[in-house]
């Protein structure tokens, strides 16, 4: 019997030569086609979220801030909008997707959503532009820190997930979730609060201990959700060769 016939590997390669040019052409645009279908997918979700922090992030998330005092220095909406926990959602959400798809393709799905969310903010403000006073912008500081320590974070979150898969089903996303968050809240609170004394460094620690609960609670939800986001490995990177 000839080898070509018994090794598949051998039998696969003698195939893909005798592929005409068409028919390599035709399999590479419906390898676009899905990357392009599932990204927009995916991005459904990414995008509203990105959005619609950044429409809530000048309205103080008050929630917790009974645990110590309204009018106290250490209140949460000192500092925690509901846009930074519309945002938190995102962490969560990119660690499901890292699930399915890899620490690659997620890491390339954030970046291109954050892209497009600038790209929609500037156009927005492009439009608006008549009617802003100034003070309707946030400070080119602030927005430096919030951008970058969420687009850090987010990152952090997706590749320290992809690397503590395996073993008990909680580690993954509990460790993304911990650290991402904690890396965000290293980077926002120095570049934004740096300059105004040391109470954002109390503001910190509490901050990234309530992300810590966070990332506690959404377990439960992480454990049920495990099924619709099933682990597919090397499907991704088996479109892109």
């Amino acid at each position: 019997m000839d080898m070509a016939e018994e090794d598949p590997v051998i039998h696969e390669n003698l195939r893909m030569q005798d592929e005409t040019a068409a028919q390599k052409l035709r399999k590479r645009f419906d390898r676009l086609t899905y990357l392009a279908l599932l990204v927009l997918r995916l991005s459904f979700i990414l995008l509203p979220i990105f959005l619609l922090s950044l429409i809530c992030l000048d309205l103080p998330f008050r929630t917790f801030d009974r645990f110590v005092g309204m009018s106290s220095d250490l209140a949460i909406s000192n500092w925690f909008s509901r846009g930074d926990a519309i945002m938190a959602l995102s962490i969560f959400y990119l660690m499901l997707v890292t699930r399915s798809y890899g620490s690659i393709f997620t890491g390339r799905l954030l970046t291109l959503c954050w892209l497009m969310t600038a790209g929609f903010v500037g156009a927005m403000i492009i439009f608006l532009a008549p009617q802003l006073v100034p003070g309707d912008l946030p400070s080119t500081r602030f927005v430096i820190g919030f951008l970058s320590s969420w687009y850090v974070g987010q990152l952090v979150a997706i590749y320290v997930y992809d690397y503590t898969r395996g073993g008990n089903w909680w580690r993954a996303p509990f460790y993304g979730g911990v650290f991402g968050f904690a890396v965000q809240s290293a980077i926002y609170f120095p570049v934004i609060y740096g300059e105004a004394g040391t109470l954002w460094i109390s503001w910190m620690i509490i901050d990234t201990a309530m992300k810590c609960v966070f990332c506690l609670a959404f377990l439960p939800a992480y454990s049920a959700m495990r099924r619709l986001f099933r682990p597919y490995l090397g499907q991704i990177s088996a479109l892109e060769t």
